[in-house]
């Protein structure tokens, strides 16, 4: 089983198209920028908490602007979120607020946020990494049958050169029945944040396998081209695992868990053992590049409460930069707890193809670096329950 990050045909098919009349939206956005643009203020996540007081008295534009112009420089806990969201009223300013934590997902925690317990003898970091093993070989596959439903928020960060290929994308999708949105948050060191779209998946998991995916509540329409991530539901965990261990895995430090500390891992999977793919769907290629990341293991029951995945991307690579995680919690499913996703982030910038490259050749490029925005996608899980087939008998006396 491979877990893939795919980057959508159509905006690469944009590029070649000749370019358009520019439509009235986006003068008017581009005047946006230059009237809301936020200089770039790297802080601790201790500085921007006392930053976002401020910012929440101000209109849903401008807390979004201030928001997006702040680049978080450690990694913040799911329950600063929680406390950021709750000061926050606006739509925008919150759209923007997820933007600028999810980024962050991939940093080290500040130094408040690590216990300072002892470092575990060899034998004990053995000992860690065998019940997590333990854990996915025989805890995982004995998960019930369950519906989930997974709602992805969309992001896209571009530069100023990138708009006007947005632009040409956005005029090509609308020819094939899409109707892409493109919301401007805030604008930091050059680039845009902008939001376009949310929508809910039901999910079904069965037999150890994440098998199908319907639009639920108010969608219609699947998601515009993007970033798209398969796998991280189901076997996301064996597969890592898998191929860690063809690699090496190292203690890195302890972090506060829900239930006590959390033994943190970092690993580093070699290209020959890496089953994570990044495929262009330009031309349906994909390459298995090396990766490296985290795991926070259950020091005692050996379940994996965090997981991160960073593609070692080189110049041959789909893409420019790719990152998955994904974060794992308790939850009571028909009066038995188990532990399941809650939250992932997705970040990839897919490497354009030139229009002077041959088709499935990548070419390395500085302007390649500029033709495609980076991608991002915060995934929620929620509303789990087991799945049940009913079977109903209908006898004789029924059918009279």
């Amino acid at each position: 089983m491979q877990i893939v990050s795919q980057a959508w045909r159509s905006y690469n098919d944009a590029l070649d198209k000749p370019m358009q009349i520019r439509n009235v939206p986006l003068v008017l956005l581009l005047v946006a920028l230059a009237f809301d643009a936020a200089a770039q203020s790297t802080v601790t996540v201790a500085e921007f908490d006392q930053q976002l007081t401020s910012f929440a008295q101000l209109s849903d534009g401008r807390a979004a602007a201030k928001v997006a112009g702040s680049v978080l420089k450690e990694r913040a806990a799911p329950s600063d979120l929680a406390r950021w969201h709750a000061q926050l009223k606006g739509d925008k300013a919150r759209e923007a607020l997820t933007a600028v934590y999810d980024t962050a997902e991939f940093l080290v925690p500040p130094l408040t946020a690590t216990v300072a317990d002892p470092l575990p003898t060899i034998a004990a970091q053995r000992e860690i990494v065998t019940r997590a093993i333990d854990y996915v070989r025989q805890t995982v596959p004995r998960l019930p049958n369950l519906l989930a439903v997974r709602t992805t928020t969309r992001f896209e960060i571009a530069t100023p050169e990138q708009l006007d290929r947005q632009e040409r994308m956005s005029m090509l999708t609308q020819l094939r029945g899409w109707k892409p949105t493109h919301v401007y948050l805030g604008a930091v060191d050059g680039e845009t944040l902008f939001f376009t779209g949310q929508w809910q998946f039901v999910v079904t998991y069965r037999d150890g396998s994440e098998i199908s995916q319907s639009l639920t509540g108010a969608n219609r329409h699947p998601p515009p081209p993007g970033l798209e991530t398969r796998g991280e539901f189901g076997p996301i965990l064996t597969t890592v695992l898998g191929d860690a261990l063809k690699g090496s895995i190292r203690f890195s430090k302890w972090e506060p868990g829900a239930k006590g500390p959390v033994a943190v891992f970092n690993y580093e999977v070699p290209k020959g053992a890496s089953h994570y793919a990044i495929q262009n769907a330009v031309n349906g290629s994909f390459d298995l590049p090396p990766y490296r990341g985290e795991l926070a293991i259950d020091p005692e029951y050996g379940a994996i409460y965090r997981i991160t995945l960073k593609a070692d991307c080189s110049e041959s690579s789909a893409a420019l930069q790719s990152n998955i995680s994904l974060e794992y919690g308790p939850v009571e499913i028909g009066g038995m707890t188990y532990i399941l996703p809650l939250h992932g982030v997705a970040i990839s910038q897919p490497r354009a193809i030139g229009a002077t490259g041959a088709a499935g050749k990548v070419e390395p490029d500085e302007q390649q670096m500029r033709d495609a925005p980076r991608f991002l996608n915060d995934t929620t899980f929620t509303d789990y329950h087991q799945f049940r087939s009913e079977v109903k008998i209908l006898t004789d006396d029924t059918q009279k």
